[in-house]
């Protein structure tokens, strides 16, 4: 070959490629980003808008419906879904996979803009882009401090949070706790009916005085002015002396009628760590952001922020960061990558018996995982947990290519050829084999990289990890181990070997002779006499045939009823934990805080915790919990989940608690992906709840279910004001008059802003709340009439006592109803897919009037659209494979021949998966393995398929004794290659540790699958074999068939 000839005539330039890989490899380690997790692209965008105070029938009918109707016509909308609550929208709208995010944000901003008459007490809607999990903040810290919670929520806004988001790297810093600065305007009601003034005379008069005014321009000798009139407030004393009314009885400032308060907002939040108030700080990366640089850069900011509030009594602490399991993950795939490679290496050398053979292969190794670290750099991957994986796997990968060219080097060495010659013979022998092997190796992936889902996207980086260390050992064994071999490959008591004196080929010798002494022949050579006779009786015995297809008839049986049912994604073995809250509607701040601490006290009396952060407040309640590094191992974790489960119970006035441990592939905040969401629409709100309980209760009943919440949750207090238009009309009144009134009493109105220091604060204009404490004192605010006079609300109005929802859901502008499912941990989550199907969903379907439907999201839904993909990849890779090896025999009979060994491939994983079922899941990462098992298993199929072809054609001999010839022959590199590959990803399937739940049952179907199919290789391809040839000679009649051959005789 002219890539053989070429390494042999300039061996300098060989050395100088592999150190430029060496040296590009070093650059590319420094530069590549380094996270937790593939970054996934999730083609969804979140529009929130805030309406503090409305109640969820507010929002949905005046900000969700008018928002929605507008977004609906949003080009390549896959999915359109909206929760309004209390005080806020939220509508989240899905793509199809490969829409380009930033326009979809351009779009859906412009439609935004075409929504009219959204409330003047709503916020403006703000669009955020959740298109991948980098979204999601890789570090918590928290600020404590000796001084009021307010202090600290000031020097977070002006100090921390814009110090952190200076970081580089870091995207935003999402900063929660404490209460934001307000001027409050508290109305004294009696006073300003005494004065014969409305509250809308004094927001009009907050609102007309509260400016800057353009003048114009004046010019005067030569000098041009701008001229503004200055009418801003400048203090808290501009606020009080404001006139209101001069009539009457004089001037009527505003200090007369009300006081004017440099205060905070009221309360609706708490955050806690280990009991102490405080501010929590969310820290999400840049997209392609290198984690651990960012993590020490924010360690590093935080240092310095100590030295400069720490004497001011400030503490910062930070909570969990993902450095710590990244850095764990990285060391266990390191380590067990480093143990492959020496027993990969070590098979070699037992095989060969040849320490400088052993070598060479040695060196392959780290230059072909440079090399894929470089190519994933190149094409803008990152280094994770997943192409870690990747990597790691392809120790027992890279070395095959090199191992067929080195045995086949080394027999031409044994039969005397000089160095060079036996370089170039034997490496152009095997080329068009080793080709050939990588392409259908490499081919197999092609399928999982154009897969766009979730799923496909983490393979991605898995299969590129392969598929450039694949394709960098081609180039290894082609260009480099000829020049290897020519150089350094020696063979035991070779003259060459014998006849150097120094010290260092001294040393050398011995070594070879004690390699040459631990000879392990004797079992090679047993082993070829029992697969000989063994071949003589499949060969001429229809009994031993019949009998062979019949055991494996069986296993394929056995594995297929084995086979464990599916989980979607393995959930890892981070030590966070976090606890969802469920209370009853219409609980006070104060009293949520309360009830929630008790579950604090207990979670921090656990010895294996190591801090408890709480977040509480309308629409948050949550607890997070972190174990001690001593206590993250797997089984430990799952005892402190019961535990952490156990105590969150029988707390007064909590209906719900549950901890989940957090998952590498959460969904959002405290998810699980052992959770399934059970999707009830349809337009009538009363025959949704009605159903929702139907399905409540048909779905706890399910084996495997530990309870079902249901989003909708009656209950939420409210007090209505229904005012009576007519008598309201004749006496003068609007119902905006009343409206404002009702706010000012109760919630306060935003009437402009306070400027100072460059910031600007709210002015909220709003009555003592103190003297509305009950409906009766409601019922008693008094609104002034045209004429002057006043009465009291309830002359106009009633004010009803009532309940309503505490959070309406829309999917795709119906409303809905969610029930959300959680599996317990022991319970495989597609058994009870299978169960809520069976059991819940499909009854209900058949008696349900056709307008409203019952469907089953979340894990539920990714788990059927992963399998459905990874599906077809599997199909689409065997065709590819089938018609490459087609295209390289030149015939479309023997490939199918080959292809035979692929189901056994998976017959061998699923038994592998049956007996270490108790290690590890059957989920869509383990689902992969068979992918790369359909490239790898053909290999030693080929090997002989090709070679009995050979022995057909040059050496003219019958397809029986051609068949025998071939194994015999092929026999040893069979065994080399297969253990080489079972030992490099062997510390894979049985490792524990950090980020191991992720590849272990991969690593698992991939060994069982090799070493199932090796042996079914050399037992059935013989036999089936025959009955091919004579298949194809009667329907075809001759056929020319390509002539190459893959590995050297023995």
């Amino acid at each position: 070959m002219k890539l053989v000839d070429a390494s042999l005539r300039n061996p300098t330039a060989v050395a100088v490629v592999c150190l430029l890989v060496v040296l590009f490899g070093a650059l590319a380690l420094l530069r590549i980003p380094i996270q937790m997790t593939p970054t996934v692209e999730r083609p969804r965008v979140s529009v929130s808008t805030r309406y503090p105070g409305a109640a969820p029938q507010e929002v949905e009918e005046q900000i969700t419906i008018p928002m929605e109707e507008e977004l609906n016509a949003v080009e390549n909308l896959r999915e359109l879904t909206s929760t309004s609550s209390e005080g806020e929208s939220d509508i989240d709208l899905e793509f199809d996979w490969g829409v380009d995010g930033d326009s979809a944000v351009a779009d859906i901003r412009d439609r935004i803009s075409q929504v009219q008459d959204l409330p003047d007490e709503a916020d403006p809607p703000q669009i955020r882009s959740i298109a991948s999990r980098s979204a999601d903040p890789i570090m918590w810290f928290n600020a404590r401090a000796d001084f009021p919670i307010n202090e600290l929520r000031e020097i977070a806004d002006d100090i921390i949070t814009p110090r952190i988001r200076r970081v580089e790297g870091v995207g935003d810093v999402r900063q929660s706790g404490g209460q934001e600065r307000e001027i409050q305007v508290v109305v004294d009601l009696e006073a300003l009916r005494a004065r014969n003034l409305t509250l809308t005379e004094i927001r009009q008069a907050l609102l007309q005085e509260n400016r800057n005014v353009r003048g114009g321009d004046l010019d005067s000798g030569g000098t041009r002015y701008l001229v503004r009139t200055v009418g801003q407030f400048r203090s808290i004393d501009d606020i009080r002396n404001l006139i209101i009314s001069r009539a009457g009885q004089g001037e009527v400032l505003l200090g007369d009628v009300a006081q004017v308060i440099d205060g905070h907002t009221d309360t609706d939040s708490f955050v806690r760590l280990n009991g102490e108030p405080g501010i929590n700080f969310g820290v999400i990366k840049k997209t392609g952001a290198n984690t651990i640089q960012v993590v020490n850069g924010v360690r590093q900011a935080l240092a310095e922020l100590r030295e400069t509030l720490g004497p001011r009594g400030l503490r910062l602490t930070v909570i969990h960061d993902q450095s710590g399991y990244i850095w764990a993950s990285i060391r266990m795939v390191r380590e067990s990558l480093m143990i492959g490679a020496l027993l990969a290496i070590a098979v070699l050398l037992l095989f060969l018996r040849s320490p400088s053979s052993m070598l060479i292969i040695a060196v392959d190794i780290p230059i072909c995982l440079i090399g894929s670290v470089i190519c994933l750099w190149a094409t803008g991957r990152t280094l994770n947990i997943v192409s870690l994986a990747g990597l790691a796997f392809s120790v027992g990968i890279v070395v095959d290519n090199s191992i067929v060219v080195l045995e086949s080097i080394f027999r031409r060495r044994e039969q005397g050829d000089d160095p060079v010659t036996a370089a170039r013979a034997g490496a152009s022998r095997v080329g068009m084999a080793v080709v050939a092997s990588t392409l259908t190796n490499v081919a197999v992936f092609l399928p999982i990289v154009l897969i766009r889902e979730e799923a496909g996207q983490l393979f991605a980086d898995l299969a590129l990890a392969i598929t450039f260390a694949t394709l960098t050992s081609l180039f290894m064994a082609l260009y480099v181990t000829p020049v290897a071999c020519a150089k350094f490959l020696h063979l035991p008591h070779h003259p060459r070997a014998v006849a150097r004196r120094t010290l260092a080929a001294g040393i050398w010798h011995g070594v070879h002779v004690v390699a040459d002494k631990v000879n392990l022949g004797f079992v090679g050579r047993g082993f070829a006499a029992l697969y000989r006779g063994f071949l003589r009786l499949a060969l001429t015995s229809l009994t031993v045939r019949v009998a062979l297809i019949a055991v494996l008839a069986g296993l394929a049986a056995l594995a297929l009823f084995i086979r464990p049912p599916m989980e979607y994604l393995p959930t890892g073995n981070r030590n966070f934990f976090a606890t969802n809250l469920r209370l009853p509607p219409g609980i006070t701040v104060e009293e949520m805080s309360r009830r929630i601490g008790q579950i604090e006290e207990r979670f921090r009396s656990v010895p294996e915790v190591e801090s408890v952060f709480a977040v509480g407040g309308t629409g948050r309640r949550f607890i997070g919990v972190v174990a001690r590094p001593e206590h993250s191992d797997a089984a430990s974790l799952q005892r402190l989940q019961g535990t952490l489960n156990r105590l969150a119970q029988g707390v007064p006035g909590i209906q719900s608690a549950r901890v989940n441990q957090s998952s590498l592939f959460q969904r959002g905040r405290g998810s699980s992906s052992r959770q399934i969401t059970v999707d009830i629409t349809g337009p009538d709100l009363n025959s949704l709840i009605e159903i929702s309980r139907t399905v409540e209760t048909a779905a706890a009943s399910v084996l495997g279910v530990s309870g079902v919440d249901l989003s909708y949750q009656e209950g939420n207090r409210e007090l209505q004001v229904e005012v009576d238009r007519v008598l309201a009309g004749r006496l003068g009144l609007s119902l905006s008059d009343v409206a404002t009134v009702v706010q000012t009493a109760v919630g306060g109105i935003e009437t402009g802003v306070f400027r100072v220091g460059g910031k600007e604060y709210d002015i909220r204009v709003r009555s003592d709340r103190s003297l509305i404490e009950n409906p009766d004192a409601l019922r008693q605010v008094l609104l002034t009439q045209r004429s002057g006079a006043t009465l009291p609300l309830s002359g106009v109005a009633r004010v009803i006592e009532a309940t309503g929802p505490t959070e309406i859901e829309h999917i795709e502008m119906e409303r809905a109803i969610s029930a959300t499912v959680h599996v317990s941990p022991e319970m495989p989550i597609e058994s009870v897919i299978t169960g809520i199907e069976e059991r819940v969903a499909q009854p209900l379907r058949d008696r349900l009037p056709p307008q409203y439907q019952i469907t089953l999201s979340g894990s539920a839904d990714d788990l059927a659209r992963t399998v459905a993909a990874l599906s077809g990849s599997l199909w689409l890779a065997a065709a590819i494979t089938y018609l490459l090896m087609a295209a390289i025999f030149e015939s479309f009979w023997y490939p199918l021949l080959i292809m035979l060994t692929v189901p056994f491939a998976a017959t061998g994983g699923f038994l592998a998966l049956g007996l270490m079922q108790s290690s590890t899941d059957f989920n869509v990462v383990t689902m992969f393995g068979f992918v790369v098992l359909i490239g790898c298993v053909v290999n030693n199929a080929i090997l002989i398929v090709a070679q009995t072809l050979d022995h057909m054609r040059m050496d003219r001999m019958e397809p029986r004794e051609a068949i025998v010839a071939a194994c015999q022959s092929r026999l040893r590199p069979i065994f080399m290659s297969t253990s080489t590959s079972i030992l490099g990803m062997l510390p894979l399937a049985i490792g524990t540790g950090a980020g191991s739940e992720l590849y272990r049952g991969l690593a698992i179907v991939v060994v069982g699958g090799l070493a199932f199919t090796a042996l079914v290789t050399l037992a059935l391809i013989p036999t089936a074999f025959l009955a091919f040839h004579r298949l194809r000679s009667f329907v075809a009649g001759e056929e020319r068939v390509h002539h190459f051959d893959v590995a050297p005789e023995k």
